[in-house]
């Protein structure tokens, strides 16, 4: 299938900022269709061969996707990740009963890796537990796992599902999902790690934001994907 222009969110000589659809890989086994090998043959259309991945998302998610077009301009930004300067936030439904995380009664536990932070005027949740990520699951391994940071805030809530922001430091395999379940709320529509089916079938993680600096012009640069409807539809559903 061919790239659709509404897919292309910011484009210039250096980096193509993408939305990518649910239910695609963002790069695939070769002749497998994915947001890469779309944008490659768009890409190609205007004689330009070169395009780097410089993160991926999960199949299951929607969102905003970053690609480079040039070597440099790559290898910067994969710098620019490592460091963790770039920011991605991502909106997400679970269960109504993640509310009792926000009470703070995990303290009277002593639970480790968990806190409160402020940022940005707000409170969220901060997650570190560490993760240990194979080819197709992850899962938390204090011992064993690497690093990982996720931060969480309520959006909107009802009798049912919660609708959350969530902010990451690192990008782990599965990280959000993974953090998510291991708390005993996983994403509605993740059959994988235990979430509640839904009739809409689909997971329902979206990548919402990410913010960066240009790898070469220096600017700061901003790019949004516009949530699904189908999220509001889901929060006022009984299933």
């Amino acid at each position: 299938m061919a790239l659709l222009m509404k897919n292309i969110i910011f484009e210039d000589k250096f980096i193509i900022v993408l939305d990518k659809p649910y239910n695609l890989v963002t790069m695939g086994q070769r002749g497998e269709d994915s947001l890469y090998s779309r944008t490659l043959l768009y890409l190609n259309k205007k004689k330009e061969h070169r395009l780097f991945a410089v993160h991926r998302l999960d199949k299951t998610t929607s969102g905003v996707v970053l690609f480079a077009k040039d070597k440099s301009a790559y290898e910067k930004l994969l710098l620019a990740f490592k460091k963790h300067y770039i920011k991605k936030e991502y909106v997400a439904i679970t269960d109504s009963k993640i509310d009792e995380l926000f009470t703070g009664n995990w303290k009277k536990e002593g639970l480790p890796f968990l806190k409160f932070i402020k940022e940005d005027g707000k409170e969220w949740l901060n997650i570190t537990y560490p993760i240990h990520g194979i080819k197709t699951k992850s899962h938390v391994d204090v011992e064993n796992g690497v690093a990982s940071d996720t931060s969480v805030r309520i959006d909107r809530t009802n009798d049912k599902y919660t609708q959350l922001i969530i902010r990451l430091k690192t990008g782990r395999f599965h990280q959000i999902r993974t953090h998510l379940s291991f708390l005993g709320h996983p994403l509605v529509g993740d059959t994988l790690y235990g979430g509640p089916p839904t009739s809409f079938d689909r997971l329902f993680l979206h990548a919402r934001e990410i913010t960066f600096t240009h790898p070469i012009s220096k600017k700061k640069l901003h790019f949004a994907s516009k949530l699904p409807a189908i999220f509001s539809k889901q929060m006022e559903s009984n299933h």
